[in-house]
């Protein structure tokens, strides 16, 4: 991958709902249920869970990436140090070029909050040492 070229990121918000309209290519994603916090699962099955959405805007040059998009628990009373990872992923993801930004969002399952605290979303391109964008949310007690 070209050092001077690297494909980022911007926007990446958490949702429980996306839907896509060709009629509108300007704008062809509507985000429902936008996310800021959520409650861990008082069953403590994380199987019983929704589905999180995540919409992601990225830049950069044409081709095809492997994405990847970590859950990372933190230690709620130390911020930064994980505990635990859960991966999702590999998603394919084709740049084209002559474009500015290009959307593109992807369903999490099982996506495990399970006690309160700190979570990071940390998006990856394969190759690339570290996340080139973080979504941090709180799940409250």
């Amino acid at each position: 991958m070209d050092d001077e070229m690297e494909i980022g990121a911007r926007n990446f918000v958490l949702c429980r709902g996306v839907t896509f309209d060709a009629k509108h290519p300007d704008a062809p994603y509507t985000l429902h249920n936008l996310l800021s916090a959520v409650r861990p699962y008082s069953s403590g099955v994380a199987s019983r869970s929704l589905p999180i959405f995540a919409y992601v805007e990225y830049f950069g040059p044409a081709g095809d990436y492997e994405v990847w998009i970590d859950l990372v628990t933190l230690e709620y009373d130390t911020y930064g140090e994980e505990t635990e990872v859960t991966n999702y992923g590999p998603f394919l993801l084709s740049i084209r070029g002559g474009e500015f930004v290009q959307g593109r969002f992807y369903c999490l399952r099982l996506v495990p909050f399970l006690t309160g605290g700190i979570y990071e979303f940390q998006l990856r391109i394969a190759g690339m040492d570290q996340a080139i964008i973080i979504q941090t949310i709180f799940a409250e007690e």
